[in-house]
């Protein structure tokens, strides 16, 4: 056998040997991508091992909530627990490091992004020394963890975004398909970073305490707001008002915590416990407005500034439910802002100066303005004594008419005068001035309005910058009347035929 021969024998055994080596050598390690399975489809896992392609979902299946009830989120040092505590989007609450109702627009937004499926394109193995190239490091890597009913469903460290730059030369308007990949680690997994393809994770869940907490600052329904307490040192004549209502829980108020405001069968009426038999106004919209106090920022409780104000003439606000009592002190506004503590709550809060001035009410603001406390189509008599003038309006079956004058009243006519009086509303409350210094001693007009529920008398004394002096007989209070909605009250009985 030649040397030739021998050459090429050697390279065909040569050849043959690594043949066979590929062929029946073990398979080397295979890197394993990560899927994370999306909620919005069907009832399956959350995170699986499958490093297929995302399923796409089926056009019209029916839109499903998101399925958690406890969101952990640790950044920068700091771990903040959310946890759903009800139905209802108010009842996700911070409760750590501290407790407080939590924004759900924002936690919507960290949920949706695992609505649909997830999948890696690239995974790469990665020493301490890497994690910073991804953000992965401890520093800057952002932890997320999701679960439901006590089970873990997504659990991961969340690094840096790459977003994904149109190639130079491209056209304008070019789409690279997707506008951004993730790079993310499974917690507990040091030495694998995944890139989540066509995601940004990182932005919607990129954020501290002061953003995921919402800035309204209670969680209690109008409805279930039974008594307010206002002492506010601006009113000197009543210093300190309570208005209450029953809150009966009968059976039809048996309704599903999750039933909206507008669809609750109604409660008790208002009532002014403190001063008494003062008519109450929109005292339901002053509740609301307590309720809606939103923070503009949160400060430590030492803060000297708001201490400091809050010192100064503060209004104090109680609320009170079957289940508690909410206690707010608030501070005079300032030209922009002003300053408010709860108690029980180791923090204050800044709020708007509108916010302030909005709350911080007087018992002229909440008290009915109203002359009268009937409407127009209960009046049963209206009489009117204008110096000679003395007539009476009755109600009868067939319309109106003038007793002792035998004489039947034009039905639309007296309907628009009876409207016009029950409308009368009160411009200021005066107090009890002196009735020699309103000319309510001598007084101009007398309208005198009967209804099944009693008798009602208007008084009108002088006139004072386009307004009149008026009293109801028997209050001992002066209010002023605008002058031009008065007019009515000019009327003769020839008016009315």
């Amino acid at each position: 056998m030649n040397r030739t021969t021998l050459i090429a024998l050697a390279g065909f055994v040569v050849l043959l040997g690594a043949v066979l080596v590929l062929q029946y050598a073990p398979p080397r390690d295979v890197e394993e991508g990560l899927r994370i399975d999306g909620w919005g489809a069907d009832e399956g896992p959350m995170i699986s091992e499958r490093p297929a392609a995302p399923a796409l979902a089926l056009e019209g299946t029916e839109r499903r909530e998101a399925p958690f009830d406890r969101m952990e989120l640790r950044r920068a040092g700091e771990t903040i627990l959310i946890e759903r505590h009800g139905p209802e989007e108010r009842d996700w609450k911070v409760t750590s490091p501290i407790e407080a109702r939590a924004e759900y627009f924002r936690l919507r937004q960290i949920f949706e992004l695992f609505k649909d499926p997830l999948h890696s394109s690239v995974t790469q193995r990665v020493r301490d020394a890497d994690l910073p190239l991804f953000r992965l490091d401890e520093r800057r890597a952002i932890g997320l963890k999701l679960s439901a009913d006590g089970e873990t469903k997504v659990d991961l460290l969340i690094g840096g975004v790459e977003r994904l730059e149109p190639p130079a030369g491209a056209p304008v308007g070019f789409d690279p398909g997707r506008a951004a990949d993730t790079w993310v680690m499974r917690a507990g997994e040091p030495t694998r970073a995944y890139r989540i393809a066509g995601v940004d994770l990182r932005t919607p869940v990129d954020h501290d305490l002061a953003t995921l907490r919402s800035k309204q600052l209670t969680s209690e329904r109008k409805e279930d707001i039974s008594r307010i307490v206002l002492e506010n040192p601006d009113d000197h004549r009543y210093p300190r008002i309570v208005i209450a209502r029953e809150l009966s829980e009968s059976p039809d108020r048996a309704v599903a915590p999750d039933t909206p405001e507008e669809a609750l069968p109604p409660r008790g009426e208002w009532r002014f416990e403190t001063p008494r038999g003062v008519r109450p106004g929109d005292v339901d919209s002053f509740a609301a407005a307590l309720l809606r106090v939103r923070a503009t920022d949160f400060l430590d409780s030492g803060d000297v500034e708001a201490t400091a104000r809050l010192a100064e003439d503060s209004a104090r606000i109680t609320l009170e439910t079957a289940e508690r009592s909410i206690v707010m002190h608030l501070s005079p506004p300032g030209e922009r802002h002003a300053y408010l503590r709860i108690e029980g709550r180791d923090e204050l809060y800044q709020v708007s100066a509108i916010t302030a001035r909005e709350l911080r009410k007087t018992l002229a603001d909440l008290r009915s303005k109203e002359v009268f406390p009937l409407d127009a189509g209960e009046v049963q008599t209206a009489r009117l004594v204008r110096g000679r003038t003395d007539f009476t309006l009755a109600r009868d079956d067939d319309g109106y008419h003038a007793p002792g004058e035998g004489l039947a009243l034009d039905t639309a006519v007296v309907d628009s005068f009876l409207r016009d009086v029950a409308a009368l509303t009160i411009s200021e409350f005066m107090g009890d001035l002196p009735p020699t210094e309103t000319g309510l001693d001598r007084p101009t007009h007398k309208l005198t309005m009967e209804s099944v529920d009693g008798v009602h008398t208007l008084l009108l004394g002088r006139e004072r910058d386009e307004a009149v002096f008026g009293t109801l007989e028997g209050s001992g209070e002066v209010f002023l009347l605008p002058a031009g909605k008065l007019r009515p009250l000019a009327k003769s009985l020839e008016d009315f035929l």
